[in-house]
């Protein structure tokens, strides 16, 4: 029963840590190589993926009619997650002694609209990725791809900065001793 709690608790960490991006905020191949975006999540990288894959009109039309199709389940999960969530944060924020397994109702009920809410974003990818040709899905993965090598770079630059060592201060023997003479 402990290990539930810890695994609540652990959620609801990460739940508060997690961004979403702002409405309308347009997401660039920058921004998603430096983990701005949070991660590789398909709905994050999917916008950016067809801005660059080079759609027809058409096919723009039909996107956008699939995820608008698909909107409305997807806001009224967010809304229930986020209700569902708050509802265990009250629960578990109390001064008396909580047990896990009166938790429980709420752990399955996150759980159900976590699993639902992955069900819809998969659907409404599935629709997207019969609109696209072989070669714009050809073009998408290498687009995936040089997104993963430029976060790889980077992360590796960060890696870089942070292991260097920083300047010491001088010993008194050091400051003692007369500046070079410039030449």
């Amino acid at each position: 029963m402990k290990k539930i709690l810890r695994i609540v608790v652990a959620g609801l960490l990460l739940l508060g840590l997690w961004g979403v991006p702002v409405a309308g905020q347009e997401q660039t191949l920058e921004s998603l190589a430096k983990g701005a975006s949070g991660g590789d999540s398909l709905g994050q990288l999917l916008p950016l993926l067809l801005k660059e894959i080079g759609l027809t009109p058409e096919q723009t039309q039909h996107v956008e009619q699939i995820i608008a199709s698909h909107r409305g389940t997807l806001q009224s999960l967010f809304g229930q997650l986020q209700a569902a969530n708050t509802d265990l944060a009250n629960k578990l924020i109390v001064p008396d002694e909580v047990k896990a397994t009166e938790l429980t109702p709420q752990v399955q009920r996150i759980t159900q609209l976590r699993e639902q809410l992955l069900l819809e974003g998969l659907y409404a990818v599935l629709e997207v990725r019969q609109v696209l040709t072989p070669e714009q899905r050809t073009k998408a993965v290498q687009i995936k791809e040089q997104i993963q090598a430029l976060r790889q770079t980077m992360s590796g630059l960060i890696g870089e900065k942070s292991t260097q060592t920083a300047p010491t201060a001088p010993t008194t023997a050091e400051k003692a001793k007369p500046p070079p003479a410039n030449r």
